[in-house]
């Protein structure tokens, strides 16, 4: 068995390997959410040693300051994860806003912006945003059960 593992990051999206692409240093990972290819950027090294191949059951795992929001169709960015969601709640804080999403096949998505850009955005409850995630912010981890 592996090492059981707690982690601060709420965003965890379990999906399945389509396709890993290696580069000198890095990879590219493609993981199937419910239907949408989420792209991870991570090391050779991490690859290995999660032994990811296509047909791997693993979990995207996200921190919610990197899930940024916008409106509009697809941008023009470097960012190669952008995907629409409908948000559910918006939580106010002193300094920041905590929003909660509805995205990737079912799955909850919490986004950490400042309030800000929350009032820059205008965003509102029942409205559909583009979220944006570079695909070096995308964590991979092993769905459970897949290392025993």
């Amino acid at each position: 068995g592996g090492i059981r593992m707690c982690l601060s990051a709420e965003n965890r999206f379990p999906g399945v390997v389509t396709q890993v692409q290696n580069n000198c240093v890095s990879a590219v990972v493609t993981i199937d959410v419910n239907g949408t290819p989420i792209t991870a950027s991570i090391t050779n090294g991490s690859v290995q040693n999660l032994e990811l191949t296509r047909g791997t059951r693993v979990v995207a795992v996200v921190n919610d300051v990197d899930v940024m929001l916008a409106h509009g169709r697809r941008l023009p960015l470097s960012a190669r994860n952008q995907f629409k969601a409908r948000i559910l709640d918006i939580d106010t804080g002193a300094v920041n806003t905590i929003v909660t999403l509805r995205g990737l096949g079912g799955n909850i998505i919490h986004s950490t912006v400042s309030n800000r850009a929350a009032e820059q955005l205008e965003l509102e409850r029942g409205e559909t945003v583009l979220v944006v995630i570079k695909a070096s912010s995308v964590m991979v981890g092993l769905a459970a059960g897949e290392d025993e």
